[in-house]
């Protein structure tokens, strides 16, 4: 829906960041400099801005837990069952980064309303929530079960090499997703109009 059709009822045009509509041809204002009349939007301006600064900060601090499984991954991956099982109880807490996973889903997806108007930039926006939803889906088909079958890594199931292999390159592959979310990201704060 247009919010020319709710030109009296500005707040709901101002917030979402949407061009204003006070012409009979159904386009934006455009002033003699090119750029969208924001006479009515400046409001929005302060929430768009906060909003990127939450979803990049969200983001990249996804990016935190993920970066360290991958970097780790090559001086582990083969690693003695007792000594596997050593490093693995480092990890204990680290659940509270789902926090942080959750806040990055929603801010995003609040930029993405924000910035709905704005193609090339929603369209990234749009990109990083498909990333980080990804990295949720992953996580919940392979390492989650993982943590399970081994009670998170604190007893020794049959086939545990099998577990390991499956929770280290599920992280592996989350690590490379949320970094291309997060570059996707970085892209539509470039590209925004303001």
């Amino acid at each position: 829906m247009r919010c020319r059709q709710f030109e009296r009822l500005a707040i709901f045009c101002v917030p979402f960041g949407a061009p204003t509509w006070n012409n009979d041809r159904g386009r934006p204002v455009v002033g003699g400099t090119g750029k969208l009349d924001s006479s009515r939007t400046k409001g929005a301006r302060p929430v768009l801005k906060a909003t990127q600064f939450i979803a990049m900060v969200l983001t990249a601090l996804t990016l935190v837990p993920l970066g360290a499984h991958l970097a780790e991954l090559p001086n582990k991956i083969h690693l003695a069952q007792v000594d596997y099982f050593i490093a693995q109880s480092m990890y204990r807490g680290w659940a509270l980064f789902g926090v942080i996973v959750v806040g990055a889903l929603i801010a995003n997806l609040a930029l993405a309303m924000l910035l709905r108007w704005q193609s090339p930039a929603f369209v990234l926006v749009v990109v990083n929530l498909l990333c980080v939803t990804t990295t949720l889906a992953i996580f919940f088909a392979f390492t989650y079960p993982a943590n399970i079958a081994t009670d998170n890594w604190t007893t020794i199931p049959a086939g545990w090499q099998r577990l390991r292999w499956q929770w280290e390159a599920s992280h592996a592959v989350n690590a490379a997703i949320a970094f291309a979310g997060f570059c996707a990201l970085t892209w539509s704060l470039l590209l925004t109009r303001e």
